[in-house]
This record gives structure tokens, C-alpha cells and sequence, in this order.
């Protein structure tokens, strides 16, 4: 019997069109990884892990994410999988929004699996404002066909969950790993990641980032790089006390305070269809 849990996230895309200081996913630096090399999961390979993970938990939330997760071409296709996998879960897609022109029947997925979609403002930038209000009336004639869709602003609500940027990046220092936990934003976002699970996405794409600015021999990073999530071979009882754990050691990594900023969004190459 599979394990009951509260939510899981799974990226679409680790590529994202948006680029969000603190960002947690780290898809603000273009990062890639072994299973999805341009930055896009591929669907066969994304089907092969929800399938096998299907019989192992069973969530009470499940979100499609990224990145961006309209980037990748077979994001309906990854909507109804994910139904059919987890009939019982409430599913949730979050977006940026700016790139859903790309897929103008996606409310057909969204109303046939029941699924909300959730797209998310990230700043006041005159040239962002401006596409998203390209975007609006498709997410009004969604709505009126029936599609559930909320938007919200986010762009109050960052911080940084790490020191620096790009090459310069580093853990926090604090070395409070409870009470980083008692802060954490993202203490309810395991992700499933190179068909495994991990706590947070913080720790899960934190290989793809030092690959991106060669930070393994960076001695702060080395304890964290050799975290590894929890495998397939997993019984239940490590599962369910996976989940049921708060605060571990890699949670030092992060911060004991979380300084909340305005977001200031850079636009990417990506643009609007």
C-alpha cells in the first residue's frame, strides 16, 4: 500500500523565461541535469518515475512546477499522466503565466482532470506588466469555461535562501538547523527529483547549480553536495518517516531569519506566443 503524504512537487522544467533573485529552484541560472539536459524532462522519462512513484506514496497535493513548466511541449500531456497516476490527488500547476499562450486548450486539461492552475505575479517592471496583461483575457475566457484559476501576487514574499550569487554563491553560516526549519518557506515543498525524493528544493537542484558554477571543491558546499535523496528501494516505514522528520542537518545550509524583499524580475529570451 502506498505511503499517504501531504504533497510532492515535480518540475516540468528546471528552464525557466523569468530570472527571480532567490529563487529556491536556482532556475534563475538556466541550470540542466542528467535526466533533462536541456532543461526540459522529458515526457518518458517523467512518465517511467511518477509510474514508479505512484506505488510508493500517495499524495495529498500534487504540484506540476519548475522552472516554468508551460515550457516544456508536453505540459498537457504531463497534467492528465499525473491524474491518471494519482486519481485521488488534488492537483495544482504553478506558473509564471507568460508563456501559456503556447497551449490555448490547456483549460481542457485543467477541467477534465479537475486540476488548478495557479499563476503567480512577479513584479511591477513596466515591460512585465505589459505582458502579463497579454495574458489576462486567456486566463478569463479559462475561467469562464469552467478551468479554476487563481492569480496571485508574489513578488513580496522572496528572500535569499543562500549568500552571493552565481560563482559566489554559499550557505548561510548560521548553523541553526532547527531553527532554519521553524522559518523555512519551503519545509511543505519535497521534491521528486532523478527519481528520488528530497526534502526541499534548496537541497534537491543544488548538484545542477554547483554544476553550473563549479562550486564541488567549494569546502562551505561539500557537506550539502553529498546529501542524496530517497530512493525507489525505500520501504515504507523510511517513506512515511521521511516525510514525518523536521529539521536535519543540511537544513544549516539555509537561513535562521528570512529577510523578505520586493522582487525584481529580468525577462528572459523566452517570449510570449
Amino acid at each position: 500500500m502506498a505511503v499517504q503524504i501531504n504533497d510532492i512537487q515535480f518540475h516540468l522544467a528546471h528552464a525557466c523565461n523569468l530570472h527571480c533573485k532567490g529563487c529556491s529552484h536556482y532556475s534563475n541560472y538556466g541550470v540542466k541535469s542528467a535526466s533533462a539536459p536541456g532543461g526540459i524532462m522529458p515526457y518518458e522519462t517523467g512518465k517511467e518515475w511518477l509510474t514508479a512513484w505512484s506505488k510508493r506514496i500517495k499524495p495529498r497535493t500534487f504540484h506540476l512546477l519548475g522552472g516554468e513548466p508551460a515550457i516544456n511541449p508536453r505540459f498537457k500531456d504531463y497534467i492528465y499522466l499525473t491524474k491518471e497516476l494519482f486519481p485521488e490527488t488534488e492537483l495544482r500547476i504553478f506558473s509564471n503565466g507568460l508563456l501559456l499562450g503556447r497551449h490555448p486548450t490547456l483549460d481542457e486539461a485543467l477541467i477534465a482532470t479537475d486540476a488548478s492552475l495557479v499563476v503567480s505575479i512577479h513584479g511591477k517592471e513596466p515591460d512585465y506588466v505589459a505582458r502579463m496583461n497579454k495574458v489576462m483575457p486567456l486566463l478569463g475566457s479559462w475561467q469562464q469555461a469552467g478551468a479554476k484559476v487563481f492569480v496571485y501576487n508574489s513578488n513580496e514574499n522572496w528572500y535569499d535562501p543562500y549568500v552571493g550569487e552565481g560563482k559566489n554563491m554559499r550557505p548561510f553560516a548560521d548553523n541553526n538547523p532547527r531553527k532554519a526549519w521553524e522559518v523555512c518557506a519551503e519545509k511543505a515543498c519535497p521534491q521528486l527529483h532523478e527519481n528520488k525524493l528530497w526534502k526541499c528544493p534548496s537541497i534537491a537542484y543544488l548538484g545542477q547549480v554547483a554544476d553550473r558554477f563549479d562550486l564541488h571543491g567549494v569546502p562551505e558546499w561539500k557537506p550539502y553536495l553529498a546529501v542524496d535523496g530517497l530512493s525507489l528501494d525505500a520501504t515504507d516505514a523510511e517513506i512515511a518517516a521521511f516525510f514525518a522528520e523536521e529539521e536535519v542537518d543540511y537544513c544549516g545550509m539555509c537561513p535562521t531569519k528570512l529577510d523578505r524583499f520586493e522582487l525584481e524580475t529580468t525577462l528572459g529570451e523566452e517570449e510570449v506566443v
